[in-house]
């Protein structure tokens, strides 16, 4: 996934297709959140070279802005103790401080939304309590407030990737949307993608 910005090229690549950057993430996450919970870099390095599936969790995706990395976003298997059930899970989102605050959380949400599809991911789930602003605008939507034992409360989100089925008689009337959406006009399944973010 390729677009030019603003005469910036941004990239998004996996840690299976790009390992070479794994060590750069690694430090990133690892400041961010791991080193505070205990755990060692060469830990959390380890934690993030298991994420390198093809498709669906768990799998580590990469924003390259003119071939630097900027940010990151894992489409995990588990994520909030409290929620042990729910499964898959956007985690580890990072972007580097000085490209904060100017709409890259978007195409990297817009690259995990790829990432979800393709794996014929029904819902998705994610927690947090400092950003529910930002995911709210990218398509989620609010499930319930979480207490943690210890721990500050957080915002469950949630976001669904449906797939329609249309029936066969409108499928047939209406041939012109299936041409249009890019499916063959014998089929009947349609994926619903929302529209782009404008950012």
């Amino acid at each position: 996934m390729t677009k030019l910005i603003d005469n910036e090229r941004l990239e998004v690549v996996s840690v299976r297709t790009r390992p070479d950057l794994l060590p750069v993430i690694a430090e990133w996450l690892w400041h961010q959140w791991w080193k505070e919970e205990g755990r060692s870099l060469e830990e959390t390095q380890a934690i993030y070279a298991e994420c390198c599936k093809e498709a669906g969790a768990p799998q580590t995706l990469i924003l390259l802005a003119n071939d630097m990395p900027i940010a990151t976003v894992t489409l995990a298997r588990k994520d909030l103790d409290e929620r042990p059930t729910l499964t898959p899970w956007l985690a580890g989102v990072c972007v580097i401080p000085a490209r904060r605050g100017k709409g890259y959380i978007y195409h990297l949400l817009e690259a995990f939304d790829s990432a979800c599809r393709q794996a014929s991911v029904k819902t998705a789930w994610l927690f947090t309590n400092t950003a529910e602003r930002v995911y709210l605008r990218a398509g989620w939507r609010v499930v319930e407030i979480v207490d943690r034992a210890g721990k500050l409360p957080v915002t469950l989100m949630s976001r669904d990737y449906v797939q329609y089925q249309i029936p066969e008689t409108l499928s047939r009337r209406g041939r012109f949307l299936l041409v249009l959406s890019g499916h063959n006009p014998g089929g009947a399944k349609v994926n619903f993608h929302p529209p782009a973010l404008g950012i």
